[in-house]
């Protein structure tokens, strides 16, 4: 039920060869015993079995899709490494380290939760693979399109857990957000990795939404606190992400420095804004990054749902022409 895509290479052929030869070799023998009997693949020397697992993975062209692209009306033969999975427990503990080590795998962005709990998450699901090396999420388009954005929060957790872990996106929008979303999640600093495991984040969300000038690209970050405010050090760490999270990734230079350079463009723009909340959920403090002032500033929410109500009331009210 998979599909796959010509973009990849990984054993190739060349490698492959020589255990060909002795595979043939092998069958040859076998067949002309003449006895019927099964090969014993298992007795061989882990050696060997490691090597026919490589020549078995030779034979996958591209990424692992874990989605149909187009309907499937027929039914097609199992390939090599699906028949190797189904013939018994132990070669299957042997071969799937090797095999999903070596292939990157694309799912949809629709699909991304059960995808942590299924594969990732080893506390919660007895089918986590933690060998997967390379993932690829598609299909970013319908639900970063919305405002209520992405929470990547447990992509971050996985990449505590699993820093070798390579995340990639493809959406349909201008390279910017690729590349912001690739620098966050896969270049994150250790000091954000530890509050991550730290428990104090309860959302990491990426929201993005269409303004006259063009897309405005924002980072949420939710903090749970049980004293309700953020200490001295927590909001040294806040600012610290604000500054790395709110860089340019077209070139590295922060926002108001390419205000000033003259090199502008309104799509390329980062916002990040911290929402303090309670034990109980409540909202107690928000802050937003000022690039100009390179410190996070606090936001008055009384003074900011006055302005939201007055908008609302304006755009109600405009007589139409």
């Amino acid at each position: 039920m998979s599909y796959y895509d010509n973009d990849c290479s990984y054993v190739t052929t060349e490698k492959a060869k020589p255990v060909e030869r002795k595979l043939r070799q092998i069958d040859n023998s076998a067949t002309a015993a003449g006895d019927g009997k099964p090969f014993p693949f298992l007795h061989l020397p882990a050696e060997i079995r490691n090597q026919v697992y490589q020549y078995v993975s030779a034979d996958i062209e591209g990424p692992l899709r874990l989605y149909h692209i187009l309907p499937c009306y027929h039914r097609k033969s199992n390939s090599s490494y699906i028949s190797l999975n189904t013939v018994c427990r132990q070669i299957r503990a042997e071969f799937h380290p090797l095999f999903y080590h070596n292939t990157k795998i694309v799912i949809r962005l629709d699909d991304f939760s059960s995808f942590i709990r299924t594969y990732l998450d080893t506390a919660a699901s007895a089918y986590s693979i933690t060998q997967i090396a390379k993932v690829t999420v598609e299909n970013c388009d319908a639900i970063l399109s919305r405002e209520q954005g992405w929470d990547i929060l447990p992509l971050l957790q996985d990449k505590a857990l699993n820093r070798d872990r390579k995340w990639s996106f493809q959406v349909g929008w201008r390279s910017p957000m690729c590349q912001t979303l690739n620098k966050v999640v896969n270049c994150p600093t250790r000091r954000l990795l530890g509050d991550i495991k730290s428990g104090i984040f309860s959302e990491i969300r990426f929201c993005q939404w269409a303004a006259q000038s063009g897309y405005v690209r924002t980072w949420k970050l939710v903090v749970r606190k049980r004293e309700d405010k953020l200490n001295h050090q927590e909001k040294k760490n806040m600012e610290r992400y604000c500054q790395w999270m709110s860089v340019n990734s077209l070139d590295g230079m922060p926002l108001w420095n390419r205000l000033d350079s003259g090199n502008f463009e309104t799509e390329s723009l980062v916002g990040v804004e911290i929402f303090v909340c309670n034990a109980r959920g409540r909202m107690v403090e928000k802050y937003a990054w000022d690039e100009e002032k390179s410190r996070m500033e606090m936001v008055d929410m009384a003074a900011e749902k006055s302005r939201m109500v007055q908008g609302w009331r304006a755009e109600s009210f405009t007589p139409r022409a």
